[in-house]
């Protein structure tokens, strides 16, 4: 198995999760990626949860994520005034409503069925399956949308190809990814923070939901082998009010203590540019 982002090789396992979940990393450009695990599982016990749902249908996280989403769309705006768009893994479709809400054509697709019938009741154009199972017509789309969503995937290359397609020349796509190379990860390996009862505290950072776990470099690779082109990388932090539910709800064995010096470190880290994501906007140049 080769690296998901720049095809470089990947280096001896240097994570092993308390779940038989490990991870390797890419010796060229930096990236993790899950090389033994089942990918599917976490998943669905973390991201389908209901009491996740309800984190991030809370007022005051779609407050804080509506104006997040936004700025960051604004600045992704191809020049031509073109409002078409659609958004990989759009959920129940909270990112849907606020970019219909500022005047684009949304379109959304996700994998799971259930969230896209939230998403449809919501009055949201969403549809069920993978993007090239939608079969949309080639140059159609002004912008694509990821918001935590290409980290998941088993078919990255494939679905990157399938972004260049039905995006416009001049069309762009806005993505945001976690981010290896944020200082948290290397304290998490060395340390399972608060860890109790066979629980590893780690697994904020390293659950096997996520396939692959860029750095910079390898989003800068992922790119240039999809044949987009990097316009602009910038660093996110997690949302303070998502990752108190999240730690209240999934991390129980992490001391309060911990987890607000974790929200501190988030906040400070984002603002010195060093944030736990990383945000980028990429564009389809013929």
């Amino acid at each position: 198995m080769n690296c998901p982002f720049c095809d470089g090789p990947l280096s001896p396992v240097f994570y092993r999760g308390v779940g038989g979940d490990e991870y390797a990393r890419c010796a060229s450009c930096g990236g993790a990626a899950l090389v033994a695990g089942e990918a599917a599982g976490p998943q669905e016990d973390y991201y389908h949860h209901a009491q996740n749902r309800e984190i991030h249908g809370s007022p005051v996280v779609r407050r804080e994520q509506s104006g997040y989403w936004l700025r960051w769309l604004a600045r992704a705006a191809p020049p031509g005034g073109g409002r078409r768009l659609l958004d990989l893994g759009c959920g129940p479709g909270s990112f849907l409503a606020v970019a219909a809400g500022a005047g684009w054509q949304p379109l959304g697709c996700d994998l799971d069925a259930e969230v896209v019938r939230r998403a449809r009741q919501q009055g949201a154009d969403a549809r069920c399956g993978r993007l090239h199972e939608l079969e949309l017509p080639s140059g159609s789309l002004d912008v694509v949308t990821a918001w935590d969503v290409l980290e998941h995937l088993d078919d990255l290359a494939q679905t990157l190809a399938e972004v260049r397609r039905i995006l416009r020349p001049g069309g762009r796509l806005l993505a945001e990814v976690p981010d290896e190379g944020f200082a948290g990860r290397r304290v998490a390996r060395v340390v399972a923070l608060g860890s109790r009862d066979g629980q590893d505290a780690r697994r904020f950072f390293y659950y096997p939901a996520h396939r692959a776990i860029p750095t910079r470099r390898s989003v800068r690779a992922m790119l240039e082998r999809a044949q987009l082109v990097c316009l602009e990388t910038g660093s996110a932090g997690t949302s303070p009010a998502l990752l108190a539910g999240k730690a209240q709800a999934f991390h129980r064995q992490v001391s309060p203590a911990t987890m607000a010096l974790a929200g501190r470190l988030f906040r400070v880290a984002s603002r010195a540019g060093l944030g736990n994501k990383i945000v980028f906007v990429a564009q389809r140049q013929d």
